[in-house]
């Protein structure tokens, strides 16, 4: 691709697309835009990377056509004309619209309306963001959060969360062993009653063939590697780095004192280069009780 005196259209940028697979893409694009005007919109189609270059005022998905009509009368590049064609282009029913977001891409400044039957605006500016380090707001209450102090990213969030976990002694290989042997029973659908609390059960039982379908994409279980161990209450709490032929999770288990399953889940996920399937997800079902 050609430079066009712009960073964001070199190789460099695309690279990591390039090199890793992003397993949205299957079902979504992402448009990414720099101060000059240009952007490119980035998606994949029959595993193949797709980028679409340009240099004027577009856009994409449900909304379009408003989009494009909005932008034949040539409304000034102001906050307020944004404002209004995002709110002409909200979605409404089961996938609504989230939230709407306007960048200054020259400032910085970002002008977000959090609620979409709602006309309040927040504002914030990603070089203050960035000074106060990796945090997150939640949507519905960041008017709020914004006063507080910042809050830490959880395991989820944070951009290379397994490579934060080193493996550390198994001193209790007989928990590994069972556990691992919960992981393949549930992939086969042959979960055992006796392996969990009856209130673990009872949330889990329920969601038995869900749970057997996430782990299809994944292959097969290649090893299991503890990285932490902790105790609290009268429970264990075991992490492991779990790696599978197409797929590497931090799966978290709590269990009690006769060592059935009371709460756990996936913290974390990393598609492998090079698996494949439109149907891998980028987040594994959680399996972990309904009040946790």
């Amino acid at each position: 691709m050609q430079e066009n005196n712009t960073l964001l259209l070199t190789d460099p940028f695309l690279t990591p697309f390039r090199t890793y697979r992003e397993p949205l893409f299957w079902r979504g694009k992402i448009l990414v835009a720099d101060r000059t005007g240009a952007s490119v919109i980035i998606g994949a189609t029959n595993g193949r990377l797709q980028v679409q270059e340009d240099h004027q005022c577009r856009g994409f998905g449900f909304g379009h056509r408003i989009l494009d009509a909005a932008l034949a009368k040539h409304p000034q590049p102001s906050v307020d004309d944004g404002f209004n064609i995002l709110r002409d282009c909200r979605q409404t029913g089961q996938f609504a619209t989230k939230y709407s977001n306007i960048y200054d891409l020259k400032s910085g400044d970002i002008y977000l309306y959090p609620l979409p039957d709602q006309d309040d605006e927040v504002t914030l500016n990603l070089a203050v963001e960035l000074a106060k380090g990796a945090h997150y707001y939640e949507m519905p209450q960041i008017k709020e959060q914004l006063a507080q102090a910042p809050r830490s990213l959880p395991i989820r969030m944070k951009r290379f969360p397994l490579d934060e976990f080193k493996p550390i002694p198994d001193n209790e290989p007989e928990v590994t062993a069972h556990l691992r042997t919960m992981i393949q029973d549930a992939a086969e659908g042959a979960v055992q009653t006796n392996d969990y609390t009856a209130e673990a059960w009872k949330d889990f039982s329920s969601k038995q063939k869900e749970i057997q379908a996430s782990f299809k994409p994944f292959g097969d279980l290649n090893s299991m590697t503890l990285v932490e161990r902790r105790e609290e209450n009268g429970l264990r709490s075991y992490r492991y780095r779990v790696e599978f032929s197409n797929i590497i999770i931090l799966e978290r288990f709590v269990l009690d004192g006769q060592n059935k399953f009371t709460d756990g889940g996936t913290d974390a996920s990393e598609v492998k280069p090079g698996a494949f399937g439109p149907e891998v997800p980028g987040k594994p079902v959680k399996h972990r009780r309904a009040s946790s």
